[in-house]
């Protein structure tokens, strides 16, 4: 349902945030802020990051359990393993039933294929009959994820130590005695739950609830993550749920982290190659998840793709696609179609049949493009939580969403329909509640939320006292809009552990006019007081480098949040992000910014690079400093003057290379 507020001085009509992932208030949309806090999105926009309902996969119990032999595969499962060591699977069986009552063999079900094979080694599967069965397919490359098995395969299973080094490589450390252990491994998963190896790369496929199988669609995803993180981004898990719930579609799913040091596009595309062999271009798509930080990446695969002889149907959606007007074929010269929007349904329809054929919210290149946007009806969505496609075992942390969409239009933020307003949504309430009574069971011990606006949704006291009603002990991160804080609110926070998240960006009103931020400062401050006196842990968000901003306005906001004494403060560079208006009307203040993918703003009518640097180490300054900011800010001038802005702090592995 549409609501409209005047909290930002003038009423509008909320809008919700498309096809990848719900922006953080407070930040740039997709940018600004970490692109670690965002879920991962899908080959479209899937919930702004969001929850999906999704048909658990059956292929771990299947492999396990099921010994039969088919007469084509005298090995013992469907396919070869190319590769590995000779005894990996029937090692891994042989564990599995020494495992505490893991010792029954169910010969009726149904066989799994496996299929192993190295970055330069792309043969070895069964080509063939897409309704032949489920198969996991193991792909040892780097920077790529999977879509976790069901419980049958993790229960019981040793969760070893392991530590995050730079560009958010992992390390697992494993008791190589323990069963359990080596029977992770023999299936191509690391010891540790619920993560592979940075080494391995691996997907398992996501079929269809039933019926025969038409076509494929292979789902790809570049996204950001940390270590803490879920291997199956909420965004993709999203779209993923709902295409398995259409009859006929073979769903497979590829997630790589781009900031992962070591990516790997000839693996990649070798990758996307395979899972397309024997079968005739007209029965599959590719569908692309395109962002900011993995343009670079996501160029160069679709380059080579084309390059290697491809022949398929290329499909991209996402921010960088919902947010783009018109000219797309231009960027994105070898792709088919473009969807703008929310993904789950409309890509669904899309892959329903290889006919080019009118549909809202996808652009046929080649084509008019009437920058329709593709809707969804959030509440018949299915959940990725509730369905097992994010599986909660050993996952203490989680991104979640209980509504889509911005009521505000920011100047920066990607997060907006070209040249029209779309209205908040959220989801069902008994959807939200079933998740929140689901996250209490599994012993979920943080949470991100992802809604744009927490505060401002109807329901949000609701889901807050759902939460202490379950004696939820866990950590709560929320979005919110300072000026539409209220007793009812603090009072259901106070109860919980929290952190509020408020987007300020700046104090000063012409900065705030020409970014339509406009924020009613003692309204903030007033909320800041009612935080402060409940002692509920908070943050606030700054933006430098914006229009008319000195270093001398960019220090006085840092200042008037070190006088309320802001435990943390946030200082992210300005993007110009494809297709909001701030690039758009750039001439207005004469922005310059670095290029690339990601471009920082590094000069303007009322600064230059010099003072840019000094806004940049102010910002280092409070990283270092968060949770004990200095007490005014002649500290931090101290504390910043020997520092230098990291500039690869806001670039994300995948796209330093066109920054």
């Amino acid at each position: 349902m549409g609501v409209t507020t005047a909290v930002d001085g003038e009423a509008v009509e909320e809008e919700p945030c498309s096809l990848g992932r719900p922006k953080r208030d407070g930040g740039q949309a997709s940018a600004s802020r970490d692109p670690g806090r965002e879920p991962g999105g899908a080959a479209l926009q899937g919930a702004g990051g969001r929850v999906a309902e999704e048909r658990q996969p059956q292929v771990g119990r299947n492999l396990l359990r099921d010994r039969r032999r088919p007469e084509h595969d005298p090995v013992g499962v469907e396919g070869r393993a190319v590769g590995a060591e000779q005894d990996g699977l029937e090692g891994g069986l042989r564990a599995w039933e020494r495992l505490p009552g893991r010792s029954r063999v169910e010969p009726e079900r149904e066989p799994v294929g496996v299929d192993t094979l190295g970055a330069d080694h792309v043969e070895g599967l069964v080509p063939g009959e897409l309704d032949r069965g489920p198969r996991v397919l193991l792909l040892p490359l780097r920077g790529f994820s999977c879509v976790e098995p069901p419980q049958e395969i993790i229960e019981g299973t040793h969760r070893c130590s392991w530590s995050s080094t730079s560009g958010g490589r992992r390390a697992a450390a494993a008791d190589a005695d323990n069963a359990s252990v080596r029977l992770r491994r023999s299936v191509g998963l690391s010891a540790r739950c619920p993560h592979p190896e940075p080494s391995a790369v691996s997907f398992v496929d996501c079929p269809s609830r039933g019926g025969p199988v038409n076509r494929r669609i292979i789902l790809v995803d570049f996204y950001w993550t940390r270590d803490k993180d879920p291997r199956v981004p909420l965004g993709h898990a999203s779209i993923l749920t709902a295409l398995r719930e259409r009859d006929g579609l073979d769903v497979r799913s590829i997630v790589v982290a781009v900031n992962e040091p070591h990516l790997d596009a000839v693996g990649i595309t070798a990758a996307i190659l395979k899972e397309t062999d024997g079968i005739h271009p007209a029965e599959f798509d590719v569908a692309f998840g395109a962002y900011v930080w993995g343009e670079a990446l996501l160029q160069d695969v679709l380059r080579r793709l084309r390059g290697a002889g491809f022949r398929g149907r290329l499909i991209l959606g996402g921010p960088q696609i919902s947010y783009s007007g018109r000219g797309l074929e231009r960027i994105y010269p070898t792709v088919d179609a473009f969807v703008r929007g929310y993904g789950e349904e409309v890509l669904a329809t899309l892959a329903d049949t290889p006919r080019q054929q009118p549909i809202p919210g996808v652009h046929w290149a080649g084509t008019p493009d009437v920058l329709a946007q593709a809707a969804v009806n959030l509440e018949a969505l299915p959940s990725p939580w509730l369905t097992g496609t994010i599986p909660l075992t050993d996952q203490p942390f989680i991104r979640w969403e209980t509504q889509r969409g911005c009521p505000f239009r920011c100047a920066f933020c990607q997060h907006r329909e070209p040249g029209a307003r779309l209205r908040r949504r959220a989801l069902g309430l008994p959807r939200i509640e079933a998740e929140i009574d689901l996250f209490c069971r599994s012993g979920v011990r943080e949470i991100a939320v992802l809604d744009p606006i927490f505060n401002m949704a109807p329901h949000a006291v609701g889901v807050l006292q759902r939460f202490a009603e379950h004696g939820f002990a866990g950590r709560l991160s929320l979005q919110c809009r300072a000026e539409a804080v209220d007793d009812a609110f603090l009072d259901a926070a106070s109860a919980l552990d929290v952190c509020l998240e408020f987007g300020l960006q700046t104090i000063h009103a012409e900065e705030g006019r020409v970014i339509k931020r406009r924020n009613q400062i003692d309204r903030v401050d007033a909320a800041l007081a009612g935080v402060r006196e409940r002692g509920i842990s908070h943050e606030v968000s700054l933006i430098f480098g914006l229009p008319l901003q000195t270093v001398e306005s960019f220090e006085a906001s840092v200042a008037w949040c070190l006088e309320r004494e802001v435990p943390v403060i946030k200082a992210f560079p300005l993007l110009l992000l494809r297709g909001t208006a701030l690039e758009r009307d750039r001439h207005n203040w004469s922005l310059g910014d670095s290029g690339g993918a990601m471009p920082m703003v590094f000069r303007s009518s009322t600064f230059d690079v010099d003072d840019w640097r000094e806004m940049g180490r102010l910002s280092e300054a409070l990283r270092l400093t968060e949770g004990r900011h200095p007490k005014d800010l002649r500290e931090l001038r101290e504390l910043a003057d020997a520092l230098e802005p990291d500039l690869l702090r806001w670039i994300p592995a995948g796209t330093k290379e066109a920054a």
